[in-house]
């Protein structure tokens, strides 16, 4: 995903896609990790010991698995015809079904203390899950939607901006390509939602925290796991960026090696 990433951000560099480039980071990498931190603080509050749970968590990163494997430079991404947006949105969206289905199964099925599983739950599906679901759906719709006028309409009218007219001659393979158009609106919203629901979710939680009893709406979480995960996903991050900056055509320059220097070092000050 890193890596992936990677590559789509450095096709965006350029006065066409930097905004672009922008909102289709924030979309994708805050959609695939709220997937991880959402697997990861279930791991750290539950314990599974039964064979169908594992396939299901299988299932879960194959459709994970998909949408990173169709993260590609951004022509490809914002292009509807090309397959790589909608199977992104699709593929998301089938995952957040996922872990609404294992919310209902905690919510129904899981030992401890029954109250706080149950509140917890519900917050976590009204607050969280639920809504994600629903912009997911909106997002992987509208992608479908474009996906298929693009395959039978070729005048390009689903690439001009919102309320351009058809004389206008800011549209995709024009001279002039719109800092956005009406095929982003699926990674529009998934960019649009992460950071709202990052802002909301946190100050709903201390508010409901502040108020009410927490040892009846939370569940308790294995806090050195947590870090450890947390840990790992850092080093991980590190270490894509090393092999970015460090997996390109040797050049015997002044600027080469100034570069990657500078590039090396914030990553090695971190990591100690």
């Amino acid at each position: 995903m890193a890596y992936n990433l990677g590559v789509m951000v450095k096709s965006s560099m350029n006065d066409e896609h930097w905004l672009r480039g922008i909102i289709y980071f924030v979309g994708v990498f805050g959609s695939l990790w709220t997937s991880w931190e959402i697997a990861m603080q279930y791991e750290s509050r539950y314990m599974i010991f039964d064979y169908s749970h594992r396939l299901f968590e299988v299932i879960r990163f194959l459709f994970i698995s998909t949408a990173i494997l169709h993260i590609t430079p951004i022509e490809f991404m914002s292009d509807p015809s090309s397959g790589e947006c909608i199977t992104v949105t699709i593929a998301i969206f089938l995952e957040s079904v996922m872990n609404l289905i294992l919310s209902c199964e905690l919510y129904y099925k899981a030992k401890g203390d029954r109250d706080s599983i149950q509140n917890y739950t519900i917050d976590n599906v009204y607050m969280r899950l639920l809504p994600m679901s629903i912009v997911y759906l909106a997002a992987a719709i509208i992608a479908t939607v474009l996906f298929m006028q693009s395959r039978t309409n070729n005048d390009s009218k689903y690439d001009r901006l919102l309320a351009s007219s058809a004389g206008d001659k800011e549209y995709y393979g024009s001279s002039a390509v719109p800092l956005w158009k009406l095929s982003d609106l699926p990674l529009t919203l998934l960019a649009g939602y992460y950071l709202v629901s990052f802002v909301t979710i946190a100050l709903t939680r201390l508010q409901q925290y502040k108020t009410e009893d927490i040892r009846k709406r939370f569940v308790p979480s294995n806090i050195d796991f947590e870090i450890h995960r947390y840990g790992e996903w850092i080093l991980l991050m590190i270490g894509e960026g090393v092999l970015s900056l460090l997996i390109v055509a040797t050049t015997e320059s002044k600027d080469y090696y100034i570069i990657t220097t500078f590039g090396k070092l914030p990553y090695f000050i971190v990591n100690e």
